[in-house]
């Protein structure tokens, strides 16, 4: 009886063993992290779109409002020089010599030299047809020489004088152009 007791008692001890072993493989698989799932997509849908935004200012080439002082030898070479730039432009020019010629952008500030007190608008892209003065101490002569440049005469003295006028074009359209000078 005696072998039946110890084959029991070795059975009864490799049976807690394998529970043993089974608890402790059951609780070794449950310390075991999961192992991250992908993402699932959402079932949701998404609705994309592009957003132009538009810009806050007109873009444009950046205009310089500096006054450019040019020695042309004669009327041609400036006139040469003016329709490379086609468009319409206020000028300053003399050619007795030891004189600039000074090309004014809108917006500039310009001193007059000497007695002078007469700008030329000269445009070299589009016909004018008419200037409306915008101030009453300025006045516009129609074109009197061969260039089509009409003459703007300033008529009273100071700093920064506001010289405003508005270039009508034959094709219907109008520039305004605003400049400052000052002069003795």
């Amino acid at each position: 009886m005696m072998k039946r007791n110890e084959n029991k008692t070795n059975c009864n001890k490799s049976l807690v063993v394998l529970l043993v072993v089974a608890m402790f493989a059951i609780l070794l698989v449950g310390c075991k992290k999961p192992a991250e799932e992908p993402p699932v997509p959402s079932t949701s849908e998404v609705i994309s779109e592009v957003v132009s935004e538009e810009p806050s200012e007109e873009v444009s080439e950046e205009v310089s409002t500096e006054v450019e002082f040019f020695n042309f030898a004669d009327k041609y070479e400036m006139m040469a020089y003016l329709k490379k730039l086609n468009q319409t432009t206020i000028v300053d020019y003399n050619f007795t010599e030891g004189t600039e010629q000074a090309i004014i952008p809108n917006g500039g500030k310009y001193t007059f030299k000497g007695d002078n007190n007469i700008l030329s608008v000269i445009s070299t892209n589009k016909s004018i047809s008419n200037i409306e003065v915008n101030v009453n101490y300025i006045y516009a002569l129609e074109p009197i020489t061969d260039d089509g440049g009409w003459s703007i005469i300033v008529e009273t003295t100071g700093t920064d004088i506001e010289v405003s006028f508005t270039v009508m074009y034959d094709d219907g359209t109008s520039e305004d152009f605003t400049i400052y000078v000052t002069k003795e």
